[in-house]
């Protein structure tokens, strides 16, 4: 059922600012790449609004450790005076995802059916897309990225400490590979 309700979230969001653009050189973007540090799959719609501003989401797949989806619908603002076709610009975006539970948790859990949790989170990047011909893109992001790490393995009732301890090694392992706040993109992609 939430995976019904997350799909059905994105398509209701990227329906409505797709009625929304105003006429460009383009009507949409479509980019993506595979990470390599913390294997996982990230696709990007983008669309013009006016014509400096453009709206867009990415949805990241992670296939380690915490699995599964995470979007982020995007703002940004491009600083060329000929418009937001290329150039550098500044990103403002939102966070959310469903990622299961790591399998060696579920004993801590009051519920072991439980096998996803919610994460979200905000960011702020500046990047520069280029135009390769006519159609083919690149483009460079480098900004910084909040997200809330798993909290299900803390029990604040246990007397020896030991369940917080292993806790906050997860948070620990959390920001340095799903969770890490340096947000650095590299994507290719089509402009039509």
């Amino acid at each position: 059922m939430r995976k019904i309700a997350s799909a059905l979230f994105c398509l209701l969001f990227f329906g409505m600012f797709s009625t929304h653009a105003v006429a460009q050189d383009w009507n949409h973007n479509i980019s993506g790449t595979l990470g390599i540090l913390n294997a996982k799959l990230r696709l990007q719609y983008e669309r013009p609004l006016g014509d400096k501003m453009t709206l867009g989401g990415n949805m990241n797949y992670y296939f380690v450790n915490w699995k599964g989806p995470v979007f982020e619908p995007f703002g940004r603002i491009y600083g060329k005076q000929d418009g937001n076709t290329e150039g550098f610009f500044a990103q403002a975006k939102i966070m959310f995802g469903s990622l299961s539970i790591l399998d060696y948790d579920i004993q801590y859990l009051q519920d072991p059916s439980q096998t996803r949790w919610w994460t979200f989170g905000a960011g702020a990047a500046g990047g520069y897309k280029s135009l390769i011909g006519e159609h083919f893109n690149f483009e460079s992001i480098v900004g910084i990225r909040l997200l809330s790490p798993p909290t299900y393995r803390l029990d604040f009732d246990d007397e020896l400490g030991l369940n917080d301890a292993s806790g906050t090694g997860e948070a620990i392992g959390w920001a340095i590979t799903t969770g890490f706040p340096v947000d650095i993109q590299l994507k290719f992609g089509y402009q039509f």
